[in-house]
């Protein structure tokens, strides 16, 4: 009896674990992405720091970016995020950019704001949601001419080490010859692994039955063997 017991009981427990192991930690329609900014650019010398985020809907074909930084060079002249690597490793390029998948400007959501000298407050741009119908022409035709496909590629870029955002300063203003028209902080983004709590708590609730199980199963294998 007993024996049958512990069987029972660790055969709920281990596939309780085994659901814990199987369990994803994110859906399947949902990537969480995560950069820190760094220097793009060493004359003149980048300056600043930050981070972004992108957080993308597979299914939906829907990506919310945003970004909060400091202490650049100079004002924000423009903003991207670059994409379609054509060479291995993936840096950040000595001269010219990657084509330019999705555009931060006035034509999108705006150019992002400035943040600009050593004591300069955080700027943040956004959270801002964007479709495959926010990249650029340029970009969903070298992707084949369909926005959709363009969209999934970009993820893959962006999941790959094959895209990387950047903010570009002004040459000139408000200091001259201060700033990074070609780019002066970027980051290429990582993901992060998202547990589903809801997965979580289901396999949590069935470890708790489990002990139950067995605390019910022993006091009623203590009076059998007393009585």
């Amino acid at each position: 009896m007993r024996s049958h017991v512990r069987g029972s009981v660790v055969a709920i427990a281990m596939a309780s674990i085994g659901l814990l192991a199987a369990s994803p930690v994110a859906t399947a329609a949902t990537i969480n992405l995560r950069g820190t900014l760094v220097a793009q650019a060493t004359s003149p010398a980048s300056t600043g720091s930050g981070s972004a985020t992108i957080d993308i809907d597979t299914v939906a074909r829907t990506l919310i970016f945003q970004s909060t930084y400091q202490g650049l060079n100079n004002n924000v002249s423009a903003s991207h995020i670059h994409a379609q690597a054509t060479a291995s490793p993936y840096v950040f390029p000595v001269g010219q950019n990657w084509i330019t998948a999705l555009g931060f400007s006035a034509t999108t959501t705006g150019l992002p704001p400035n943040s600009t000298g050593a004591l300069a407050p955080a700027a943040t741009y956004g959270p801002f949601t964007y479709t495959p119908a926010s990249l650029t022409t340029a970009f969903v035709t070298a992707q084949g001419g369909n926005a959709n496909t363009a969209f999934d590629n970009f993820v893959t870029f962006l999941t790959t080490g094959q895209a990387y955002f950047n903010l570009h300063t002004s040459l000139n203003t408000p200091n001259s010859g201060a700033g990074n028209p070609g780019g002066t902080l970027g980051t290429f983004f990582t993901a992060v692994p998202e547990i589903d709590p809801t997965s979580f708590g289901s396999v949590l609730a069935l470890l708790t039955g489990s002990l139950g199980l067995l605390e019910r199963r022993t006091r009623r294998f203590r009076l059998t063997t007393t009585a």
